[in-house]
């Protein structure tokens, strides 16, 4: 175990390097330590699992949009729980050792940034050259496109050019959108009809041939009664009187 330990500080390209003290870390530190890492191995997860959905198997086919935006607002859900633990705690100064910080705090910034670009992830650093390897198979200035190499700005050009094309195409499915909105009324055929309440219909009451039958006899016994009252006041048809 000894020896183990004494071979971190062997001679390394022929120089001797002194081993450095161990610095004590205070428990609440390695929690939040601890806490950060499962942090960012969910972030990492996250963003491995919408890179699948996109790649799809390696299918000729797109997911479908609700897929993705589920995928998508993990990913930035863990993106925000890591920015806000990473903003809360001060933990930069322990990445480089307390001996050897530079009293100058532009130094320090400059000589944690070079550590911390270079520790990056290991499947992220290789994803990362895929891409840039595919897409230079597909340009102009790429290697084996071109004899001679390209310099930057050329690169650079092509670029623009790619982003370029890529937003006016955006640009005109964006356009198409909208003409077909306004030229067909698609919220008809998406919108759900309600059932309005029927209307009820109040009609006048009918009489019935019973009632027809009594007006028409109530009439007639008006009719009578007025000829009966007219020959008893000119004593017609009496027993006392005869005509």
């Amino acid at each position: 175990m000894a020896n183990a330990q004494a071979s971190t500080s062997q001679v390394r390209n022929g120089t001797s390097q002194p081993q450095l003290p161990a610095v004590p870390v205070p428990p609440s530190t390695i929690a939040q330590l601890q806490s950060i890492e499962r942090k960012a191995t969910a972030l990492e997860d996250a963003l491995s699992a919408l890179q699948q959905t996109i790649h799809y198997g390696g299918l000729p086919a797109m997911p479908t949009y609700p897929e993705l935006l589920s995928k998508y607002s993990v990913l930035v859900s863990h993106t925000e729980n890591l920015a806000t633990s990473l903003a809360a705690t001060n933990l930069r100064g322990m990445v480089i050792h307390p001996r050897v910080i530079p009293e100058d705090q532009s130094a320090f910034e400059s000589a944690a940034n070079n550590y911390l670009n270079r520790a990056q992830n290991l499947s992220v650093y290789a994803q990362e050259n895929v891409s840039v390897r595919r897409l230079a198979e597909h340009m102009r200035t790429g290697q084996g496109v071109l004899d001679l190499k390209p310099v930057h700005s050329e690169v650079q050009a092509e670029c623009a050019e790619i982003r370029d094309a890529h937003d006016s195409l955006v640009t005109r499915a964006t356009l198409a959108v909208e003409l077909l909105k306004e030229k067909y009324d698609w919220k008809s055929r998406v919108a759900v009809e309600q059932e309005e309440p029927e209307e009820i219909e109040w009609s006048q009451p009918q009489p019935n041939n019973d009632d027809v039958e009594m007006g028409l006899g109530s009439s007639s016994s008006e009719a009578d009664d007025d000829e009966v009252n007219e020959n008893l006041g000119t004593g017609v048809h009496t027993p006392d009187h005869t005509t």
